[in-house]
């Protein structure tokens, strides 16, 4: 009796958990728009939002940021750059957790070693500077919902 109601406390449990992650892996605009704002606000600085396509950046990079001179790497290119390199694509709540916990901790403890930008592009712009101090764990966490839905075919060119 005691493993059967054990079982079924973790298929609850289990079951909760996957509500509760596909609830906070959705799209929710309230919370994109204020990951928008504070994105402009706390971070936007360096990593404009202008839409920039690979060739651009590609040719940038090349000539040592002399084209556009850019304090950080752009918006749509630490986006694409997440997706490409973190979770799994084919389960997008995992992916969209594993974006949010490495935003959240690389803005507060950036380092080098793990950084998700290319060797070309770290050489141009070293490492981040922390945000500690500068932005909660619940901005961040706006803030990453904001990234995580991005959508550079949405934004003017």
């Amino acid at each position: 009796m005691k493993k059967l109601v054990k079982a079924s406390l973790m298929c609850v449990s289990i079951i909760a958990t996957q509500l509760l992650a596909s609830d906070m892996a959705s799209f929710d605009k309230k919370v994109y728009d204020e990951g928008s704002k504070l994105f402009n606000q706390k971070c936007a600085s360096c990593h404009v939002t202008k839409f920039y396509s690979l060739d651009q950046l590609g040719e940038n990079y090349m000539n040592d940021n002399k084209t556009l001179k850019l304090k950080a790497p752009v918006l749509n290119q630490v986006t694409f750059r997440l997706k490409q390199q973190l979770g799994n694509k084919s389960d997008p709540e995992f992916q969209y957790y594993q974006i949010s916990d490495f935003i959240k901790d690389y803005a507060i403890n950036p380092e080098r070693s793990k950084s998700l930008c290319m060797e070309m592009v770290l050489e141009i712009f070293g490492t981040m500077p922390s945000m500690k101090g500068k932005v909660t764990e619940a901005e961040l966490e706006k803030i990453s919902h904001f990234m995580y839905w991005y959508d550079p075919k949405k934004i003017k060119k």
